[in-house]
């Protein structure tokens, strides 16, 4: 199960780090007015907005590059706890730090989706027949808190630990 997960993880980083190219290559095509982006702003903006679109979208690109940045981060946590877990060291304090570390990315995420919920609301009012919808989820939330949760119980499970193995 293990492997099954590892190689889940390895494919989902492959696949994160294509959408940032794809993010990053849209922001430049459209930060250099290639004709195909350029067109396709104008075609959908109401009538003098073009520019103002121009800089939401970007500005949702960004959101979305930064945001696979910090999944790229919290999947190569998730790669370093599970490596642990093969070598038969689940409960280190290093496990607690990097649970840590994936709370704070997750916060991240979080509250660049309440940025990119302002950017769609913008946009509504920008484009004829907006394709676009955003709602809020508590899931991403109460993710945050049950690893910071876990990364206190690990951390304290790695200190047990090391004061059992210290007495005997």
């Amino acid at each position: 199960m293990l492997r099954a997960t590892r190689l889940s993880i390895v494919v989902l980083t492959f696949a994160n780090w294509v959408a940032i190219a794809f993010f990053t290559l849209t922001v430049l095509c459209v930060l250099l007015d290639v004709p195909l982006a350029a067109d396709r702003v104008k075609r959908v903006a109401l009538p003098g907005n073009a520019d103002t679109l121009k800089q939401i979208v970007v500005t949702i690109l960004l959101i979305g590059i930064t945001t696979s940045v910090a999944v790229d981060r919290i999947f190569r946590q998730i790669l370093c706890i599970l490596d642990s877990v093969v070598a038969g060291q689940p409960f280190v304090s290093a496990n607690g730090s990097r649970l840590r570390a994936m709370a704070w990315y997750l916060l991240v995420i979080q509250i660049l989706d309440t940025g990119f919920a302002f950017a769609i609301r913008t946009i509504n009012h920008l484009v004829n027949h907006a394709p676009f919808g955003w709602g809020p989820s508590a899931t991403g939330w109460i993710a945050i808190l049950l690893l910071f949760v876990l990364a206190h119980v690990f951390t304290q499970g790695a200190a047990m630990q090391d004061e059992l193995e210290g007495t005997v």
